[in-house]
């Protein structure tokens, strides 16, 4: 590792990441056979170890889902709020899945720049609403509840969402065997 070129740390990965584990391998010894917590910590100065590797006998790019989704992606609203995290990745997902994921932010249904009228399902993504304070959620349910237009489009979309639930469950319970 080099600053201007001047040389800052002269050493390998091996030592390196053997001391970043010397915490875990100390307490590993006291909570798990002593002997083997050494092999473990050993095998790090190891360079022909591999450790930890896995080898995927798929392609990961892939389309997994492809053969089972229709062609259409059906929109799916990432909906987020102040504070919110973990959308990106929830979009990812849902992307993968075959969905088309549209980031909604609160503000944009409140203000009625996106109606939900536009979207086959809905997920709110959680983490840090309004400053992960106590009772942050209620506070993302009253910004829906006391502003008219999005209860009415929360209203309309909830049946959908109670029927779809209802459906599956009924079906669930018809073919158990």
């Amino acid at each position: 590792m080099t600053l201007f070129e001047e040389p800052l740390l002269e050493t390998t990965r091996q030592l390196t990441q053997r001391t970043w584990a010397e915490t875990s391998y100390r307490m590993q010894a006291l909570r798990d056979n002593p002997e083997c917590a050494k092999n473990e910590y050993d095998n790090l100065l190891d360079s022909r170890d591999p450790g930890l590797s896995a080898t995927p006998t798929f392609d990961i790019n892939d389309d997994i889902s492809a053969p089972f989704v229709n062609t259409a992606k059906p929109a799916m609203a990432v909906l987020r709020e102040q504070g919110v995290n973990g959308q990106v990745e929830m979009a990812w997902a849902f992307d993968k899945a075959g969905f088309e994921a549209v980031d909604v932010h609160m503000s944009d249904i409140l203000e009625g720049r996106v109606s939900l009228d536009a979207f086959k399902g809905l997920v709110a993504c959680g983490g840090f609403s309004y400053g992960d304070v106590l009772g942050a959620g209620g506070g993302w349910a009253k910004s829906v509840l006391f502003n008219e237009r999005a209860q009415e489009q929360f209203a309309a979309f909830l049946p959908v969402m109670i029927a779809s639930h209802w459906a599956s469950a009924t079906a669930a319970r018809c073919c158990r065997s």
